[in-house]
């Protein structure tokens, strides 16, 4: 019997922030950025929670966004990571350099 080989990449037992993870560069871009001193499945599946909380995960409004609002999403309970204020900042950088050099496009 062959085993069954999955084309996608796992990063989480999530089917739903795979898919996310494989389709948004900028969940990709974002998993990346989350992926310190958390469990690796819980970094890959925040983009999805984070998108979830937000409504959605567009890089130009995440850019201009009130910082307070996006520390809110990070920080709701479960957080969606262990230090969600730095990874929140992280995040709006992120978005704010993709922005200004890329146009908003990761």
């Amino acid at each position: 019997m062959t085993a069954r080989v999955s084309k996608r990449p796992r990063f989480t037992d999530d089917p739903e922030a795979n898919r996310l993870i494989c389709q948004n560069p900028l969940a990709f871009l974002l998993g990346l950025l989350f992926d310190q001193q958390i469990p690796s499945h819980r970094a890959w599946s925040a983009p999805y929670h984070l998108m979830a909380r937000l409504g959605h995960l567009d890089c130009r409004r995440i850019a201009k966004m009130p910082l307070p609002d996006l520390l809110e999403a990070f920080a709701r309970r479960p957080a969606l990571h262990r230090f969600p204020k730095v990874m929140a900042q992280r995040a709006q950088k992120l978005c704010r350099h993709l922005e200004e050099r890329c146009s908003g496009e990761p």
